[in-house]
């Protein structure tokens, strides 16, 4: 386990739970031989990574945070909810062998907003970690192919109807779902950052959630996919 570095604000934190000691190994190498990139610890199950964070430094605001789903003790869809339950503003990316659509939706719902299969080539996990930090959602092609098998094999519900959506909110749903930030929202709809800020919380409220991950999964069980170029 890895004492915390501290590093200017351009850069990218990443901690690392994952219980295979050469594969946290190599995903420790992967960052530190990467500009931009500080791993701030690296853990082997979830209990270490959050007795440590309690007892020293706790992981910064959007912190990301790479989560294996089969580790000893806490499994990573109990682990994730836990972790932001305690550090809502962390970011935390799946990082598994698994492909089960059940899994991927439990992990979404659990507050992940990535998902990525262990197999992912290195150039790819550090774009997904970057496209997370600046505010998206990042899915590898097997997983989202996955969940919109299970969309296009069910008749869902418009969740604009179901939730007494706006025009604009459903706007900003599709948006979410296809991994766009606050910014890319603000320019695709032409409003400030700010009108964004206020149409998320109150799409939000309607759909019961607290989070962009949440509101993703909402959106994906009612089928809402990405769209082909986004």
């Amino acid at each position: 386990m890895s004492n915390p570095v501290h590093t200017v604000e351009e850069d990218i934190i990443v901690s690392i739970i994952e219980d295979h000691k050469g594969l946290r190994d190599g995903m420790r190498w992967m960052l530190e031989s990467t500009d931009g990139f500080i791993c701030n610890g690296s853990y082997g199950s979830i209990e270490d990574a959050l007795a440590y964070w309690e007892e020293n430094t706790p992981p910064i605001d959007n912190q990301i945070v790479l989560m294996d789903i089969g580790l000893p003790g806490m499994q990573g869809t109990e682990g994730a909810r836990v972790v932001k339950d305690l550090y809502p503003y962390v970011q935390i990316v799946m990082l598994t062998m698994k492909e089960e659509t059940d899994i991927i939706l439990q992990a979404i719902t659990a507050g992940a907003v990535g998902y990525l299969l262990k197999s992912t080539p290195p150039q790819e996990i550090l774009q997904a970690i970057k496209t997370v930090n600046s505010g998206g959602s990042s899915l590898s092609g097997p997983v989202a192919l996955r969940i919109l098998q299970q969309i296009q094999s069910k008749q869902k519900q418009d969740p604009q109807q179901e939730f007494n959506l706006s025009e604009r909110e459903t706007e900003i749903l599709h948006g979410l779902v296809n991994g766009l930030t606050y910014k890319m929202l603000a320019e695709e709809l032409f409003i400030s950052i700010d009108t964004v800020r206020s149409h998320i919380k109150k799409l939000y409220e309607k759909l019961h959630v607290h989070s962009r991950s949440e509101a993703v999964a909402i959106a994906v069980n009612h089928g809402i996919r990405p769209d082909n170029n986004s």
